[in-house]
């Protein structure tokens, strides 16, 4: 675990930092591209309705870049209370799924019955896989900058070790989930709470009910099935690092000891 405390202690390098904003602006260029064709204007709305989401999920990812454990107390916990705040959208997006019953997906049969086949329709399968597209990678980002915060969080108060982390992990992942049920049912935003403090926390006291424990229980195993898979995958990785392909020299001994150029 030390070596992985170290990776998080500081801000991430220059090039990791460029990859992970190639790879989501490229995902969000693509989103963009079918927005902007308009192939299916009817879904238009929708389309652009998952571009602003992942907007808004790669923000907690670009705080998450820069955090870093050495910085002085206010700016640290300012910054880490700002990507608290702005994380939810990133788990926020998988619950966009549901916007699949836009596009009916079912066929209807002869008896005016839906059954459980499904269309191959072109519009249905392009909202899917937009859909796919803005979810998953706004999920798996989102999780990776929730693993690296709590890193970062870990070494700042010195309390290492995998149990901490995975009951830091959890804890966050609730508060997570608790802003998503406030996101998708009261329609509270990120931003309320940055510029009307006191009437989004009246609507957070007002929402409280079980559906809102059932919805936070579900929805954070869902956040900590994705962040256990990627542990996994980092052992994994880790057991069976790829190996380094080795080439021969480009200069070969001759039999009487000279240098050949080959």
């Amino acid at each position: 675990m030390a070596g992985g405390e170290a990776i998080h202690a500081g801000r991430v390098d220059g090039r990791t930092a460029w990859c992970v904003r190639a790879a989501f602006g490229c995902c969000m260029a693509f989103v963009f591209l079918v927005t902007s064709l308009g192939v299916f204007p009817d879904s238009r709305t929708l389309y652009r309705a998952m571009l602003n989401n992942m907007a808004l999920a790669y923000l907690p990812v670009e705080l998450s870049l820069h955090i870093s454990r050495r910085w002085p107390a206010p700016l640290f916990w300012a910054i880490f209370s700002l990507w608290a705040i702005f994380y939810p959208n990133a788990p926020y997006v998988l619950t966009d799924y549901f916007h699949l019953a836009y596009v009916d997906p079912y066929v209807v049969l002869e008896s005016g019955r839906r059954s459980s086949v499904l269309r191959p329709d072109l519009r249905l399968w392009m909202t899917f896989t937009v859909l796919s597209v803005s979810a998953l990678v706004s999920a798996l980002f989102g999780t990776w900058s929730l693993d690296r915060v709590v890193g970062v969080l870990q070494s700042r108060i010195g309390r290492t070790g995998f149990w901490w982390r995975f009951v830091i992990v959890a804890a966050l992942a609730a508060l997570s989930s608790t802003g998503i049920y406030l996101g998708r049912f009261p329609r509270l935003h990120s931003v309320d709470l940055l510029l009307h403090p006191r009437h989004a926390l009246g609507q957070m006291a007002g929402a409280c009910s079980l559906n809102q424990v059932e919805f936070v229980v579900l929805l954070t195993i869902v956040q900590m099935v994705i962040w256990c898979w990627m542990q996994f995958t980092r052992i994994a990785s880790a057991d069976h690092p790829a190996a380094t392909p080795t080439y021969e020299s480009e200069n070969e001994p001759e039999a009487d000891g000279t240098i050949r150029k080959t």
